[in-house]
């Protein structure tokens, strides 16, 4: 498949275009090359798992960290939507947020990005909410950022469990 057969390349690359000097997300020094195309891929990993779409329609602003949105059953009460944003790297040795975008009732995805498949494969999820209570710190590119490790966020079957699966409570 070719970029131009694949919409979320086609996309990421828009993306990438349009990041330019005096745009709000234009952050060179912390958004490698490509950082779209991965950031999309961790999205379809989780859409292609839950039965939704990758919202693929172009905003300025971005998605204000709220790459999807995802029905739960909580116990002993109804279902209810959350806000899904999948955090994708190379090596995703944490989970990290950026202190002043993180939002407790978010459910953040780590992502494994596989350069050579050009796909993602999800790792596990925690809440904004527990990311939120570990002590901020810099991975070295002046950002503050909230984060666990790997090895203490949960996997992904515990989400599989409570999900409702599709679009249907959308």
């Amino acid at each position: 498949m070719t970029a131009d057969d694949d919409p979320i390349s086609r996309e990421a690359w828009r993306r990438e275009a349009s990041h330019h000097a005096g745009h709000r997300n234009f952050r060179p020094h912390l958004r490698p090359k490509g950082a779209n195309l991965m950031g999309l891929r961790g999205e379809q990993a989780f859409a292609e798992r839950y039965g939704l779409e990758v919202n693929l329609e172009p905003s300025l602003g971005g998605d204000g960290g709220k790459d999807l949105k995802i029905a739960l059953r909580r116990p002993g009460g109804e279902p209810c939507v959350f806000p899904v944003d999948c955090k994708a790297a190379i090596i995703p040795k944490d989970l990290i947020v950026e202190v002043a975008r993180a939002r407790p009732q978010t459910i953040y995805v780590l992502c494994r990005y596989w350069e050579e498949l050009d796909r993602c494969t999800l790792l596990g999820w925690d809440w904004g909410a527990v990311l939120m209570t570990s002590k901020p710190k810099d991975y070295g590119y002046g950002v503050i950022n909230y984060w666990l490790p790997r090895g203490e966020i949960h996997p992904m079957s515990e989400l599989d469990a409570m999900a409702i699966f599709g679009e249907d409570w959308f």
